[in-house]
């Protein structure tokens, strides 16, 4: 019984949850900004 329940969720994307997204999007937003500010950093010498 148990495992026709599991059978009927989709596979793949469905399996996660919003906060599980959420999460994910921030992890992807705080890499993305991290390394345009570390290329501005490169270019900029550092400075203002």
């Amino acid at each position: 019984m148990a495992n026709q329940k599991q059978s009927q969720k989709p596979n793949g994307y469905g399996k996660m949850s919003k906060k599980q997204w959420i999460v994910i999007y921030i992890i992807a937003g705080v890499v993305v900004y991290g390394l345009i500010y570390l290329l501005f950093i490169k270019d900029s010498g550092g400075g203002y």
